[in-house]
């Protein structure tokens, strides 16, 4: 099965998908990672393409963790996908970022924080995650009945 796990920075993606690599027994690939397979893009895709093929035999996992948009569509139409979306308020995306930052979140961060979140925000998905409105525990348990563990 592939697993999309998308949203603005910050959501949650990341520290979800290391909560249930285990379980799933999964390979996390996260945005552009692919492009150390080629040198140009188009190729690098699709060298990755055959390792998200990988997620259509039985009992191979893989999630796909991403923050933009652009190679979603295309993998929306594939077989054996699921799709969750994380979101949380712009303001607590801002703090978790800020942590990263030393505490001081430049401009720049934030104007592509308000714009991830507005890009992101109704994108249809098969489960919708508000990691601001909810414990690192429920996010789990939701998710163990996403991946149906």
């Amino acid at each position: 099965m592939l697993y999309i796990f998308c949203g603005p920075s910050c959501s949650g993606k990341s520290s979800a998908a290391s909560a249930v690599r285990r379980k799933l027994n999964a390979q996390i690939y996260s945005g552009k990672d692919y492009l150390s397979l080629a040198n140009e893009e188009n190729m690098a895709w699709s060298e990755f393409k055959k390792i998200l093929n990988m997620s259509l035999m039985p009992r191979c996992n893989v999630i796909y963790i991403i923050t933009e948009k652009d190679k979603l569509n295309e993998l929306r139409q594939w077989k054996n996908v699921k799709i969750c979306r994380f979101e949380a308020e712009l303001n607590i995306l801002e703090d978790r970022f800020a942590k990263r930052t030393s505490g001081k979140l430049p401009q720049l961060i934030s104007d592509m924080l308000k714009k991830q979140t507005t890009v992101w925000m109704n994108e249809p998905a098969d489960l919708v995650i508000d990691t601001s409105k909810c414990s690192e525990a429920f996010v789990l348990e939701k998710l163990e009945k996403f991946v149906n563990f």
